[in-house]
C-alpha cells in the first residue's frame, strides 16, 4: 500500500531535460520533393530541435535535416551546418518538434561541437539574457578594481619615489667631498635638485608640494641647511619629531663623536579617483600624506 501511494504522489524519477537554445539564429533544410527551402529553427538542444514550417509529417516519421547558421547559404563556411536523422515527435501551432536519432558516438560529438562554434547558439536564449545581466552585475566590480589598481599604483609610486629621494639626499649630504671624487659640500641647490631629480614623475606637485627639510644636528644644535616652502621644517618637527641625534655616542654623558643629518619630505598625495565609492560600490580610502625621513651620520 506504502508502494502505491509514494508511486501516485512522486512516482519514479524523471529525467532531466536539456537545456533549450531559443531562437538560435539557425535554419533547417530537408527534402519533401521540391528545392530545398530554409525553415527558421524555433529552439535547439542536445536532444531535438523545433523547427517553424507548415508540413504536418505524422509522428515517428523519419526527416533528415540540415542545420546551419542563418544567411546566405552559399557563403556558409565548412563546418557550420550538420545534417542529422531525427523523428518527429509533435505537432506545434507553428511547427514540428524532432528529436535527434544519435546512433553513434561521432554523431553526438559532431552536434556537440556544431551547437558550440554557432556563434549565436553560445549567446542565444535564456543563456543570452543570462549572461547580460551577469554581464551588468559585474560592471560597478570591474569599475572598482580598475579605481583601486589606478588610486593603489598611484599612491604606492609616491611612496617609493618619496623614499628615494630621502635617501638619495642623505647620501649627497653626507659626502661632503669628504674624499675626491665626491660630489661638493651639500648646499640647499645641490640637495634640491637631487630630491627633484627622484620626484620629477610625480603627479600634483608644486611649489609648496612635496614639502622638504634638511636639517643637521651636531650634538644639540641643529642647522637648517633646506627647508622649502618656508616653514616645512617647522611642520616636521611639530608632526614626527625634532632632528635626530647620533644614535651611537662615545661613552655614556660624554659628547657625541659624530652630527647626524635629517631629511624629511612629505608629500601630499591626490588620489586619481576622488570620493568614497564607485558606482555605489565603496572606494577604499588611502592615506593623504606620505612622510619618509633618512638620518644618516655626516663624517
Amino acid at each position: 500500500m506504502g508502494l502505491l501511494i509514494w508511486l501516485v504522489k512522486q512516482g519514479p524519477p524523471r529525467k532531466k531535460r536539456a537545456t533549450r537554445y531559443a531562437n538560435p539564429g539557425l535554419v533547417a533544410y530537408y527534402w519533401d520533393g521540391g528545392a530545398p527551402k530554409g525553415h527558421v529553427v524555433g529552439d535547439i538542444s542536445s536532444t531535438g530541435v523545433y523547427v517553424n514550417t507548415k508540413e504536418l509529417w505524422c509522428v515517428g516519421t523519419i526527416v533528415a535535416l540540415t542545420l546551419q547558421e542563418a544567411g546566405d547559404r552559399e557563403a556558409t563556411v565548412a563546418g557550420s551546418s550538420i545534417t542529422l536523422p531525427c523523428r518527429v515527435v509533435r505537432h506545434g501551432e507553428d511547427g514540428i518538434g524532432f528529436n535527434f536519432v544519435l546512433k553513434r558516438e561521432e554523431e553526438r560529438k559532431a552536434l556537440k561541437r556544431f551547437m558550440r562554434s554557432g556563434a549565436k547558439l553560445g549567446s542565444a536564449g535564456g543563456d543570452r539574457g543570462q549572461a547580460l545581466v551577469e554581464f551588468v552585475a559585474v560592471i560597478p566590480m570591474l569599475f572598482l578594481l580598475i579605481a583601486l589598481a589606478f588610486n593603489f599604483g598611484t599612491w604606492l609610486y609616491g611612496w617609493v619615489a618619496v623614499g628615494n629621494a630621502a635617501r638619495a639626499a642623505g647620501d649627497y649630504a653626507i659626502l661632503s667631498g669628504s674624499s675626491a671624487g665626491l660630489p661638493p659640500t651639500a648646499t640647499a641647490t645641490g640637495l634640491q635638485a637631487v630630491i627633484n631629480t627622484d620626484l620629477t614623475h610625480l603627479p600634483n606637485t608644486s611649489g609648496t608640494n612635496p614639502g622638504l627639510c634638511v636639517r643637521k644636528n651636531n650634538n644639540g644644535t641643529v642647522t637648517t641647511l633646506m627647508e622649502a616652502p618656508g616653514g616645512a621644517c617647522a611642520s616636521a618637527n611639530s608632526a614626527y619629531g625634532a632632528a635626530a641625534l647620533d644614535p651611537e655616542a662615545k661613552a655614556a654623558g660624554s659628547a657625541l663623536t659624530y652630527p647626524s643629518v635629517t631629511i624629511d619630505i612629505t608629500y601630499t598625495f591626490t588620489p586619481f579617483f576622488l570620493g568614497g565609492n564607485v558606482l555605489g560600490l565603496p572606494l577604499t580610502i588611502l592615506p593623504t600624506t606620505i612622510h619618509r625621513r633618512t638620518v644618516m651620520r655626516v663624517l
